[in-house]
């Protein structure tokens, strides 16, 4: 939540709230002003056409004799589209008008940072399958906090060793402060990786699955009525 510089009177205070803020320190203030300053950049904005052969993105002229006083001030030209006919060059059309350039353009005001908007970070939506992998020799590989290393099936530049991904943190049923349950995933096992707000940077592994190299502890479904734990 920051507030802007010359804003203008008319125009209403307001909250914008993008979650997740994806910072945890000082930076986040700077950039929640770029983000604020990109929404804020169309509240006051101007269309105009001209044949002025000067008129370019980012340079300016003053209005003037507008009916609304507070509009004759100096605007910054935001995007501009030139638009030129030459008919001399057909030596067919001798009967056309000359030479002709116009624009139509959009501007703003000056006294108002323009940003864009941030390019919208790739979303990962929905589960993926991975195989979860640690160096050679090793059954169960994690760190202090139980995460584990896994290699994903469309990854092709992995070598199912302890380098094939980040450290992913394992939903257990029970967690707490000292407290709870864990069960680390092992060396070799199938796991579904899902990623919070669908971003590729936050991956966490909510399940596991058996499949035919994987089988159940118990031969089924002879054994169907029975839960275990081995």
């Amino acid at each position: 939540e920051r507030q802007l510089h010359h804003q203008r009177s008319d125009l209403h205070s307001y909250r914008y709230y993008d979650f997740p803020g994806r910072y945890k320190d000082g930076t986040g203030q700077r950039i929640s002003q770029y983000r604020l300053e990109a929404l804020r950049r169309d509240a006051m904005l101007g269309h105009g056409q001209s044949n002025c052969f000067v008129l370019s993105a980012a340079s300016g002229f003053t209005l003037t004799d507008h009916p609304k006083e507070k509009f004759n001030t100096f605007w910054q030209v935001i995007e501009i589209s030139h638009h030129g006919r030459q008919p001399q060059a057909d030596g067919s059309r001798f009967g056309e008008r000359g030479t002709s350039l116009t624009n139509s353009f959009t501007f703003g005001d000056c006294y108002r940072v323009w940003r864009p908007s941030p390019y919208p970070k790739p979303r990962i939506d929905g589960l993926q399958i991975a195989t979860v992998v640690g160096p050679e020799g090793e059954e169960i590989f994690c760190d202090e906090y139980g995460r584990v290393r896994v290699q994903f099936a469309w990854d092709e530049y992995g070598k199912f060793n302890d380098n094939s991904s980040c450290w992913i943190r394992v939903s257990q049923a029970w967690a707490g402060k000292r407290w709870g349950m864990i069960a680390i995933p092992r060396v070799g096992q199938e796991v579904l990786v899902d990623f919070l707000h669908g971003d590729p940077d936050q991956p966490i592994i909510i399940g596991r699955t058996y499949h035919a190299s994987n089988i159940v502890p118990n031969p089924l479904p002879i054994a169907k009525t029975q839960m275990s734990i081995r």
